[in-house]
């Protein structure tokens, strides 16, 4: 039997034993085993389970994940002795279990079984598929624990009954105004700088407020058609603070910073499109600029919309489909709610304060009509970015102008600039031999690799042409 210690949280240093008999399900329902009341926590939000004698933890399909040792899982994970579990603003700490532990001792030497801790880098494909069959895997599980709630957990609960806490009276729902007072300090400014001058601006959010890593649309950082190398600053309370670019999908339009200053941020919950309908109220939050403002002293705005269509994909529409530089954006949010320029980046919140949306586009032929990447997608790509891998990024953007790929910058300290990119205008005309004239010829091919694979690129610079070997990042 295994013991768990709240470190932080509403039960903190309180525990829980784990055996092998029925699933323990942690969440804000009243029906699970544990009921945690944390804003942050889904209504089920996790299991613990005992496999083969070891604890096992898996997500539910939450909506802010559950973390092991820092990072979110998208697998069921065995925790070790010492692990940490992190569920909403509840931290666990897995205690090791002294009785098998003397039992192996008087075995006389047994092999321990290996730190899982130390696990493969999860490979990058960008199919969806896989993590939703992950998903169906889990939620289908019938496995069993047995857990023992501390008597402090106990009498906790009864005094939460007692004084009313668990009240059956409905909550309003938050006022607009609420809504974006909560999400002041998870939206950022984000500006992007080509040889240490202000070049680009977009808004960001933040994902994870301990790690400092702050998201934002990839055409925010990546190719600002002014030759140079490109460094990052995040404006916080209108402080400008350092910025690394953490990883990077520009095939999916999406893009991690980490932010070297991490104090006052705050993570925004992640919503989930199975949760929107049709007519929903949506907010656009950002810092939005125009020929008349500067960027850099536009204060947080907001438009308030409402959802026109949750899920659908602009690769269907015809004015997308027609330039070679669009992006693929298979998952977004269509809403009346306005995307102007700076807004793009920033997060697109529910009436709960929660991320749905990525603000991304919109189109200029048609009023009324703004579209934020899904945050169903969003979720399927951010485990493999929050590590620091990004998903088919060569270490330069580009713009395709349908005879090659212009590449005007490439991120400082990369192999991409070392090569020379970034110190004039190159354009790619093939990748591994295979011609590239569009952006979705070269999605095509860089979707296909892993991070650590090396490619070929060659094309043309007014020196001559050129081929170098250059990573996947």
């Amino acid at each position: 039997m295994a013991e768990l210690i709240f470190l932080t949280g509403p039960n903190a240093d309180s525990r829980i034993e784990v055996g092998a008999e029925e699933r323990f399900v942690i969440g804000r329902d009243p029906a699970c085993n544990l009921t945690l009341d944390d804003g942050k926590v889904s209504r089920r939000h996790a299991y613990l389970q005992v496999v083969d004698g070891d604890v096992e933890v898996g997500d539910l399909g939450s909506s802010n994940g559950t973390f092991v040792n820092g990072r979110r899982i998208e697998r069921p994970v065995t925790l070790a002795p010492g692990d940490s579990l992190r569920i909403g603003s509840s931290t666990l700490r897995i205690e090791p279990d002294r009785a098998a532990g003397g039992a192996a001792a008087g075995a006389g030497g047994a092999a321990a079984k290996p730190d899982e801790r130390s696990r493969i880098r999860r490979m990058v494909s960008g199919d969806s598929s896989v993590i939703q069959r992950l998903r169906l895997e889990r939620s289908v599980r019938r496995a069993t624990i047995l857990a023992v709630i501390a008597v402090l957990v106990a009498a906790g609960a009864i005094v939460a009954a007692a004084t009313g806490v668990f009240s059956s009276d409905p909550e309003e729902p938050p006022t607009a105004s609420e809504i974006i007072a909560r999400a002041r300090p998870s939206t950022v400014r984000v500006l992007t700088r080509v040889d240490d001058r202000s070049n680009g601006a977009g808004t960001g959010w933040v994902y994870d407020a301990d790690r400092g890593l702050v998201v934002t649309n990839a055409h925010v950082v990546g190719d600002q058609e002014t030759p140079g190398l490109t460094t990052y600053r995040v404006l916080v309370d209108d402080e400008p603070r350092p910025a690394t670019l953490y990883a990077n999908s520009p095939c999916y339009d999406i893009a991690m910073l980490e932010v070297d200053d991490a104090s006052g941020l705050e993570t925004l919950p992640l919503g989930s499109q199975s949760d929107l309908a049709q007519g929903e109220q949506v907010n656009v939050v950002g810092y939005p600029s125009n020929e008349f403002t500067n960027f850099a002293s536009t204060p947080l705005q907001s438009n308030t919309g409402t959802v026109s269509v949750v899920e659908e994909s602009v690769q269907s529409r015809s004015e997308a489909g027609a330039h070679p530089d669009t992006r693929r954006y298979p998952n977004v949010v269509q809403t009346d709610a306005a995307i102007n320029h700076g807004n793009s980046g920033g997060p697109l919140v529910d009436d709960a304060g929660n991320l749905v949306g990525i603000n991304s586009l919109t189109t200029l032929e048609t009023q009324g009509q703004g579209f934020a990447i899904g945050v169903d997608l969003f979720k399927e790509q951010a485990p493999t970015l929050e590590q620091g891998d990004s998903i088919g990024f060569l270490g330069f953007d580009f713009i395709a102008n349908g005879k090659g790929l212009v590449v005007n910058n490439a991120v400082e300290g990369s192999e991409a600039a070392d090569a020379g990119f970034g110190s004039e205008v190159a354009v790619v005309t093939a990748i591994d031999g295979r011609p590239v004239r569009t952006r979705a010829d070269y999605c095509r091919i860089a979707e296909q690799a892993e991070p650590g694979d090396t490619a070929t690129v060659s094309g043309v610079t007014r020196g001559g042409r050129f081929a170098v070997e250059l990573p996947y990042l």
